[in-house]
């Protein structure tokens, strides 16, 4: 191999710790806080029916969303920045009985939530189904993120010498 002298190593070294900088700097942190909110819903079949979430993140920009019932896709759009979000259905029937699921996409990473609509026949029945999916996936991945951020920056230094 070759040496390289000190002024080369130097400036070498600051260009490291350079980028090592900016890739902290523009690695995304998830926001703590952001939580979103979909609420179980008791609704009675032949009536309309507004699926809301909202998204509670103080700063957050959402960039895409999408609607789902048992894996299938019901509604997928690219968004302008809301944070609040509807499904309208117009006519309930027992099919729309069941779990839900929202997912939004938001500038600081990815959040899911798992939702029932239970339906009965009129107002007066209660309805003993509660399809359920166990879990609620809106989670924070900030250690998970970081950790992937800085196993990317050791593996970039490594490969151009800085380490």
């Amino acid at each position: 191999m070759f040496k390289r002298n000190s002024r080369a190593k130097e400036a070498m070294d600051r260009w490291c710790l350079l980028h090592l900088v900016e890739v902290f700097l523009i690695t995304p942190c998830f926001c703590e806080s952001a939580a979103l909110d979909c609420p179980d819903i008791n609704a009675t079949v032949g009536q309309p029916l507004n699926l809301t979430c909202t998204v509670r993140c103080e700063g957050c920009i959402s960039t895409r969303y999408k609607w789902m019932k048992v894996n299938k896709t019901l509604k997928r759009e690219n968004s302008s920045g809301q944070l609040q979000f509807y499904y309208p259905i117009q006519n309930l029937s027992m099919e729309h009985n069941g779990t839900y699921t929202f997912w939004v996409q938001l500038k600081s990473g990815p959040l899911t939530k798992n939702f029932s609509v239970i339906l009965s026949e009129n107002k007066n029945e209660t309805n003993p189904y509660y399809d359920t999916l166990p879990g609620d996936y809106s989670h924070n991945h900030k250690v998970a993120v970081i950790f992937v951020a800085i196993l990317s920056t050791i593996a970039l230094a490594a490969s151009i010498g800085c380490i």
